[in-house]
């Protein structure tokens, strides 16, 4: 079995409760921090996942205290699907040699909406999320 990150996968959920069952895709799941569409009376029956062609190239990065239980400041899963040169689930979809970095600052910037908290500031976080984009796009250019 090859080892897939679901978060960046394309996934779906599907939720039940007495009342039937639903399906929600995971990009739709998550609607802030701690918080989700699942309502009080539904359990996460199955987890659907399309598994992305071989040699899909992805990542797992995780910025934070290098101890393994402690919370994430950032957390990156990311996922690019290449076909003739194009990422086609990069988000971006374009010859992967003509993205830029200012490129994926904007649709990252575009994508997350970080908190302050003690461990980090929203500006840092968004800062690392898009260092941790380039880094992965940069990965895929040298390929």
């Amino acid at each position: 079995m090859r080892p897939v990150t679901i978060a960046a996968s394309v996934a779906a959920l599907l939720l039940r409760s007495l009342r039937g069952a639903r399906r929600v895709a995971l990009s739709t799941f998550y609607t802030g921090y701690r918080k989700s569409v699942l309502a009080a009376d539904e359990l996460i029956e199955a987890i659907e996942i399309d598994l992305p062609p071989e040699g899909s190239a992805f990542v797992w990065r995780k910025v934070g205290t290098p101890q393994a239980q402690a919370i994430s400041k950032v957390a990156l899963a990311g996922l690019a699907v290449v076909e003739s040169g194009r990422a086609k689930r990069l988000g971006l979809g374009r010859p992967i040699a003509e993205i830029t970095d200012a490129d994926v600052e904007r649709a990252v910037l575009a994508d997350v909406s970080p908190i302050d908290d003690i461990p980090a500031t929203a500006a840092y976080r968004r800062h690392v999320a898009v260092r941790l984009v380039q880094r992965f796009l940069e990965e895929l250019q040298s390929r």
